[in-house]
């Protein structure tokens, strides 16, 4: 599994969006989240997806939202990724 985080501005797919990156481990990459958004002032929100390497985002095995950061710096959702 490789986990994708995907930062928002002011959450708002439309508006102004990208991949912040892909990480291997659940942890760096909800840490990875958090620094961003704090990082970007609260500006932009950070979702933390699961995926299959090798899938298409659109199937089964990829698209699972595991962690989003909420507007403004306070991050919401579990911190510890489920076994």
């Amino acid at each position: 599994m490789v986990y994708i985080v995907e930062a928002l501005r002011w959450g708002d797919r439309e508006r102004h969006s990208y991949v912040l990156g892909v990480w291997s481990d659940y942890d760096e990459a909800v840490a990875a989240a958090e620094e961003h958004t704090e990082h970007r002032g609260g500006k932009y929100q950070c979702f933390v997806q699961q995926c299959r390497l090798g899938s298409h985002m659109d199937t089964d095995a990829c698209g699972a939202l595991l962690y989003q950061t909420e507007i403004g710096a306070t991050p919401v959702g579990r911190r510890e990724k489920e076994e």
